[in-house]
C-alpha cells in the first residue's frame, strides 16, 4: 500500500481574476466575502508606468486581512500614496481581504444615496426658497417701519 495524495481532479477551480480589466474585479468584488451594497466598497484604477490595474478599495479602509494581505497597507481614501509593491501585487493580496462581518463603516448605497440626495434638496430649498422669501419679508418690513 502507498501513501497517495488527494485526488484533486474533480474539485472546483477558484476562478482567477484579471485585475487589468474592471469587469473581472467587479466580479471579484460580487463574491459572498464583500458586501456588494456598501458605499465604501468600489473598483478603483491605478495606472502603473506600463499597464492600468483595477484594486478592491474599501474607502474607509476597514478591509480584515489574512495571510499575506496582513503585510501590505491597503488602500484606502485616508491613506495617500501606497508604496509601489503594493499596486504590483494586488493579484496576490487581493484574494485575502474581505469585508468584516460587524463594519462599523458600513452604509447601504441605497441608504447613502438618499442621504445625498437630501442633503442637496435641502440646500437647493435653503438657497432658492428660504434666502429669498427672507430677502422679501425683510423689504416687506422695511417698507412698513419707514
Amino acid at each position: 500500500m502507498s501513501i497517495t495524495g488527494p485526488n484533486l481532479n474533480n474539485a472546483p477551480q477558484p476562478k482567477a481574476t484579471n485585475f487589468g480589466d474592471q469587469n473581472s474585479v467587479e466580479e471579484f468584488l460580487a463574491d459572498k466575502k464583500f458586501r456588494q451594497r456598501c458605499v465604501n466598497l468600489r473598483c478603483s484604477p491605478v495606472q502603473l508606468q506600463h499597464q492600468r490595474l483595477y484594486m478592491p478599495m474599501c474607502d474607509e479602509g476597514r478591509f480584515d486581512r489574512q495571510g499575506i494581505a496582513e503585510a501590505f497597507e491597503m488602500p484606502s481614501t485616508k491613506v495617500g500614496g501606497l508604496s509601489p509593491v503594493t499596486y504590483m501585487v494586488i493579484p496576490t493580496w487581493a484574494p485575502f481581504i474581505s469585508c468584516p462581518l460587524k463594519c462599523k463603516g458600513y452604509k447601504n448605497r441605497t441608504v447613502a444615496k438618499f442621504e445625498r440626495v437630501g442633503k442637496e434638496a435641502a440646500g437647493w430649498v435653503l438657497h432658492h426658497v428660504l434666502k429669498p422669501a427672507e430677502i422679501f419679508w425683510a423689504a416687506i418690513w422695511a417698507w412698513i417701519f419707514r
